[in-house]
């Protein structure tokens, strides 16, 4: 547990710094590029990552193999699953690269709705977000080893390093160039491609394990193939949701819509990144603890993971979902139709969805993910065809969202479900112990913090008072509501040991 909140400290300082340099890119980004070619973007290069499932699919099973051999400890095996990962993503990476330039293709010029003016600056886009995409394919397994090897401090500099490039697109965009949707793309393919340098170079120098030799094993091979094929369908799903319901959108309204859910998306990504630093310190320990056996260690892990994750998604989105409007016109100079409600509706699924991912880390560590990905990939599915249904009788685009958050609830339910027949989950004290104390802590301090953001001045000291009256209160019923008597006992004496380090320090 001790090593996972280090790990989480060190992501979450990367986090903080990512934050701030993104939410001011974003802004920058939308000012320099205008909404137009703002939304052009996000559809663009959103149709080369629908194709990212694969990939996904590949990923996740990278780290879960990974990860597993390390518990035992097998240096040989080790090194056999890496060199074996090289070769499959080297194979997705091909696969990839024929479906965007054939499907892809077809669906950019005959089905996009692009200005005529814009479609040439959009193909420049689109290949180089292929280019982008297939550097970011073939560089996984040396991200994942990082990850697996829980050198999260590593993992945290070298996304800060990644922020900061970055920023310095912004800066380079604000010249006049003659178009600056192409020089965009351009820039940020560089980008990417010196950091997928960097995490080869440090993981050559730091672990043995990394050296590629030519090397095929077909029961290796069957085993990652066989739990990979299961993931592409929960990936598949996610694909459906994310970027099918961008292309339902455009196809629908157009690309200043796309602007709305690109800058929610980007917005839900930066809070969301509270959870996903969390599970990312986790995912490794959980995935260890099944693979050593230890499962009541492991059932603490998830209890402590779904927990926080909501705990630590709320105490900063409850405050953004109250002050939607004033977050936007502080971040924004031009906020597109649809953004504040965009907002919102995601923050919703993102609380729900928070719960979930220790569950299903638990159930990728068994490898058992058939019935898994069947039941939740299909229910994911059922978004896109649902969504569909609404717009064509006429309802706003925020109806995709709604329908989100009506299957993200039952997600949540099947998903404990599997947990308990797979590793044994009680779902009563998971009911008992997580969801309804984060079920009250949320009500009550979303009750408070609305009474607060009604009785104060709409400017920026009423919402400094209104954020920071949501947070407190938010922390306060989550230690006094949201923890057992023994949590409380473990977190007094972190904070103790913490308290007396700092006055050390400063001594």
């Amino acid at each position: 547990m001790n090593k996972v909140l280090r790990n989480t400290v060190y992501l979450y300082i990367r986090m903080f710094i990512t934050l701030l340099i993104s939410l001011y890119t974003s802004r920058v980004i939308l000012e320099v590029l205008g909404v137009m070619d703002f939304g052009i973007y996000n559809i663009v290069g959103g149709l080369v990552t629908m194709f990212s499932f694969l990939n996904s699919a590949m990923s996740t099973g990278t780290q879960r193999f990974l990860s597993y051999e390390m518990a035992k400890s097998d240096g040989l095996i080790l090194n056999r699953v890496f060199n074996m990962s090289i070769n499959v993503h080297f194979v997705i990476a091909v696969l990839i690269v024929l479906l965007a330039e054939t499907a892809g293709l077809w669906f950019l010029y005959n089905k996009l709705v692009i200005p005529e003016s814009r479609i040439y600056a959009a193909s420049i886009v689109y290949q180089l977000s292929i280019a982008t995409f297939v550097i970011s394919i073939v560089s996984v397994p040396y991200y994942s080893l990082v990850i697996s090897r829980e050198k999260m401090n590593v993992f945290a500099f070298i996304s800060i390093l990644e922020a900061v490039l970055k920023l310095l697109i912004v800066s380079v965009l604000r010249y006049d160039w003659e178009d600056k949707l192409i020089v965009y793309g351009v820039l940020f393919f560089f980008v990417t491609l010196f950091i997928r340098f960097v995490y080869y170079c440090y993981c050559r120098k730091h672990f043995q394990e990394s050296f590629f030799r030519i090397y095929w094993d077909r029961e290796l091979f069957r085993s990652m193939l066989s739990f990979n094929g299961w993931n592409l369908i929960g990936n598949l799903s996610s694909v459906s949701y994310n970027q099918g319901v961008s292309l339902l959108l455009n196809v629908f309204f157009g690309p200043i819509i796309n602007a709305a859910r690109g800058i929610c998306i980007q917005l839900n990504g930066a809070l969301n990144g509270l959870v996903a630093n969390l599970q990312t310190a986790l995912n490794p320990q959980i995935i260890k603890t099944y693979a050593k056996r230890q499962y009541r260690e492991m059932h603490e892990l998830i209890f402590f993971g779904s927990k926080l994750s909501f705990f630590l998604l709320l105490l900063i989105s409850l405050p953004v979902f109250i002050n939607i409007e004033f977050v936007l016109g502080l971040w924004l100079k031009n906020v597109p139709e649809y953004t504040v409600s965009f907002c919102r509706l995601i923050l919703i699924v993102s609380l729900i969805d928070s719960f979930s991912g220790p569950l299903g880390t638990a159930v990728l560590a068994t490898s058992l993910v058939k019935r898994y990905h069947l039941i939740i990939g299909s229910l994911q599915l059922l978004i896109l065809p649902v969504s569909y249904l609404f717009l064509r009788r006429g309802h706003d685009p925020d109806i995709t969202l709604y329908v989100s958050v009506f299957f993200s609830i039952i997600m949540l339910g099947c998903r404990l479900k599997i947990a308990n027949s797979l590793v044994k989950l009680s779902i009563r004290h998971f009911v008992t112990f997580v969801f309804l104390p984060m079920l009250t802590v949320c009500l009550i301090s979303a009750f408070i913090s609305y009474l607060v953001f009604i009785s104060v001045s709409q400017d920026l000291v009423g919402f400094v008072i209104s954020v920071g009256s949501s947070m407190l209160v938010t922390i306060s019923l989550a230690y006094l509501v949201g923890t057992s008597r023994e949590q409380r006992t473990k977190i007094k004496e972190l904070l103790e040991i913490l308290i007396n380090r700092v006055l050390t320090f400063f001594r």
